[in-house]
């Protein structure tokens, strides 16, 4: 190969994230890292990104009182849930997508 064609593959063998390069060059070896295993990572890095954002927690109970949770229970998980978005507020204040869930809850709550 001539250096013209070599940069270009250079440079998109350093963009590539290092689980792909064995494959990328060729050297599928038993050594190479399986996808699988990036896939773990970004569904760890999902878990820990959850437990520092409140947020995916309270989609989560929204959903699970809007569409699981009997008729008769609903307002009262909704109070509950409207209190436990109260105190994430309270630890950030600035977070606006935390009123716009407020204001979720509280509609929900008028519609049940």
């Amino acid at each position: 190969m001539n250096r013209a064609s070599t940069l270009p593959r250079l440079i998109a063998l350093c963009l590539l994230p290092a689980a792909l390069l064995p494959v990328a060059n060729g050297l599928a070896e038993e050594s190479a890292v399986p996808v699988s295993m990036t896939e773990a990572a970004a569904q760890e890095a999902a878990a820990d990104a959850a437990l520092h954002d409140p947020l995916s927690a309270i989609q989560a109970r929204w959903a699970e009182i809007r569409y699981a949770t009997p008729e008769d229970d609903r307002v009262k998980a909704y109070e509950t849930l409207l209190a436990q978005i109260g105190r994430e507020r309270q630890r950030s204040p600035d977070d606006t997508r935390l009123l716009v869930w407020e204001g979720i809850v509280l509609a929900s709550q008028a519609g049940a």
